[in-house]
């Protein structure tokens, strides 16, 4: 195991509804906005929470394929010269 790269990403948008709302336990999602994901390999790792509380509590993510991603979108800012990406 290792250990995963997390990202914020503004959208995420998924082939189909397969990420479960953490608000609702009867809904999936397949747009999500201001989440966290790492990318391991062929896997997609979403943490659909809007706010992530401290990262020491424990939490549910959702891993699908990369196949079952239809889009990505990360943010860019730059700071003093140096390009951080959110």
């Amino acid at each position: 195991m290792s250990t995963l790269n997390w990202r914020t990403v503004a959208e995420l948008r998924l082939t189909s509804a397969l990420v479960p709302n953490p608000n609702s336990t009867s809904e999936r999602l397949a747009s999500l906005y201001n989440v966290n994901v790492a990318i391991e390999g062929s896997l997609v790792h979403i943490d659909p929470r809007q706010q992530p509380a401290d990262r020491k509590q424990e939490f549910e993510v959702s891993v699908v394929p990369t196949s079952s991603v239809e889009y990505i979108r990360y943010t860019q800012a730059a700071r003093s010269g140096t390009l951080v990406v959110n």
